[in-house]
């Protein structure tokens, strides 16, 4: 089912610029856009500094990833994903991750459960 997000979904990517976050991990910051039909939406997106550019299917896993923050409280995120219910970083990433979740229904719309399921697999293979 990942070959009809292939065929379905355009993808792009600008190189924003090299940064090292408050942990120290160096890595590329990029702006990424997924198109479907008429419409378009735009991500953050963080690579090592190893890869020269961002990869299609790289991109759709951690945004799919992102999805399963809307399925859980900040509390049960925490706890299933192992971050610190006391932190405030960890309330930003789970924040990002809701935020992009909107994005992507927005996206999809009525074809939003089609990302899901198509996705499915990839999410599994972990």
């Amino acid at each position: 089912m990942i070959s009809e997000i292939f065929a379905k979904v355009r993808f792009g990517f600008v190189f924003v610029e090299k940064m090292v976050d408050h942990d120290g991990w160096e890595h590329n910051e990029w702006i990424v856009s997924l198109g479907y039909g008429e419409k378009n939406a735009t991500f953050s997106y963080r690579t090592g500094l190893s890869l020269t550019y961002p990869m299609f299917e790289d991109v759709v896993f951690s945004l799919r990833g992102d999805t399963y923050a809307a399925e859980y409280s900040f509390k049960e995120w925490c706890a299933e994903y192992g971050y610190d219910n006391d932190s405030i970083s960890a309330l930003k990433v789970y924040n990002e991750c809701r935020s992009n979740t909107l994005l992507l229904q927005g996206l999809f719309g009525d074809d939003y459960e089609w990302f899901i399921d198509s996705t499915r697999e990839m999410m599994e293979v972990i």
